[in-house]
């Protein structure tokens, strides 16, 4: 399959000028920037350990399991309230309960400091909440702590360690890092039981997996300001306060749904319903870790030919590979960080839509992988769709939402957007 084109999507500067016109009109219409704040998550991390009958070792402290060849050991929270582990808090302060092994094979280590990971990587050893580097980092080991050993992952380069109570009394913090670092050997660390990881994200964890180009961006003040961005959309939509219609059920639901369904089928040439029926994930940042993308997401800034610019979409490899891209114009977020109210709303909607689009794009791509009909058109109608559905329930000006069922139906036509030809 030939590589896909860009499909780009413009929000000229007339249309958005009604945007401004009709924020300033109904203050309660349009979302405006709001200061960036945590994003809320309170997961608690269910740890299952596939226990594997132990061999004692001298050097090891064992309690003696009953013997189940094939059960499968699940740590569960005390029954008292447990007290807060120091590093291990979600994004909202809250602790995450310690966990204990209903059966443990103990084994202590420390820093193994002639190892060549340390010549690169020199102290402390970072901890994370699950065995990779997306997940936020839950403590530190120092040279001279000594850790003890709970848990690995299947193959085990990765290790799960606590650290020892501190003298206040403060929990030692608990993290996963490479089994290799440690004094520990190869045989204790296989005695080990299977841990399996985190099964949820922090929604803090899937933003740091976005690339943020950094070629025009020395100082890092756009990727400060686009973390920023997708931390408020990814908040309000938890919230309520700004729900994302990214699912079959609401877009299905839509007044204008059957009309514009009507119009995509007639144009495109796919059944519209067998596309957006197989949006069922709720979690609007899912191209930043669904299993289907085979890299993380990226958002390019690059300097546009003119002063219109597109916020639009693309994606690298060729299916089932899917690296979803986002491209932001440099002089759109020059605008939104000199204090642009009009312009940090087109970036607010655009990474939005775009982001909708790169879950709709790899969906169609894969439905239709011989090209039949344009997986470029298919993701940016049914994005476009979303976002007219967006705008009608944050009641932004009526003209305007009218705009973008009409595109979202018979598609943009570039030329004669940039002549501002077309007006709501």
């Amino acid at each position: 399959m030939n590589k896909p084109r860009i499909s780009a999507w413009i929000l000229p500067v007339g249309i958005l000028a009604l945007l401004l016109t009709g924020c300033a009109a109904q203050p309660a219409a349009a979302p405006q920037p709001a200061a960036p704040s945590a994003v809320v998550e309170t997961p608690t991390p269910q740890h299952t350990a596939v226990v594997e009958t132990p061999t004692p070792q001298p050097s090891a402290v064992v309690e003696t399991p009953t013997p189940q060849p094939s059960a499968v050991a699940t740590q569960q929270p005390t029954a008292t309230e447990p007290p807060e582990r120091l590093g291990e808090d979600g994004p909202d302060g809250s602790a995450e309960p310690s966990l204990e092994l209903s059966q443990t094979v103990t084994f202590t280590a420390t820093l193994k400091l002639d190892n060549g990971f340390f010549t690169n990587n020199p102290p402390p050893l970072v901890l994370r909440r699950g065995p990779a580097d997306h997940f936020q980092v839950t403590g530190q080991v120092q040279p001279d702590q000594a850790v003890m050993l709970l848990g690995r992952n299947e193959t085990g380069s990765k290790v799960l360690v606590r650290l020892a109570d501190g003298p206040d009394g403060a929990v030692g913090a608990e993290g996963w890092t490479w089994g290799h670092v440690l004094t520990a050997d190869k045989n204790e660390i296989s005695q080990l039981p299977v841990l399996e990881p985190p099964a949820e994200l922090y929604d803090e964890e899937k933003i740091a997996r976005i690339e943020i180009s950094g070629a025009l961006d020395p100082d890092g003040r756009y990727a400060a300001y686009l973390t920023d961005v997708i931390r408020q959309i990814q908040a309000a939509d938890k919230d309520g306060s700004a729900p994302i219609p990214n699912t079959a059920a609401e877009l299905m639901n839509d007044p204008g749904y059957a009309q514009w369904a009507a119009v995509f089928e007639a144009s495109i040439g796919y059944p519209a319903a067998s596309l957006v029926e197989q949006l069922q994930i709720e979690d609007w940042l899912y191209p930043t870790y669904g299993p289907e993308y085979t890299g993380p997401l990226r958002i390019v800034v690059y300097i546009s030919e003119d002063e219109q610019g597109l916020i639009g979409w693309d994606w690298h490899g060729y299916l089932p590979d899917y690296t979803p891209v986002i491209n932001i114009p440099r002089h759109y977020l020059d605008r939104a960080l000199a204090g642009d109210v009009r312009m940090q709303d087109v970036i607010k909607t655009g990474l939005l839509k775009e982001m909708i689009a790169a879950q709709v794009g790899r969906i169609a791509g894969q439905a239709d992988p011989q090209g039949h009909y344009s997986t470029m058109q298919a993701g940016e109608r049914s994005s476009l769709f979303a976002e007219a559905v967006f705008m009608r329930q944050m009641k932004y000006p009526p003209e305007l939402v009218e705009f973008y069922y009409r595109v979202a139906g018979v598609g943009y036509i570039h030329q004669v957007a940039k002549t501002g030809e077309i007006k709501p």
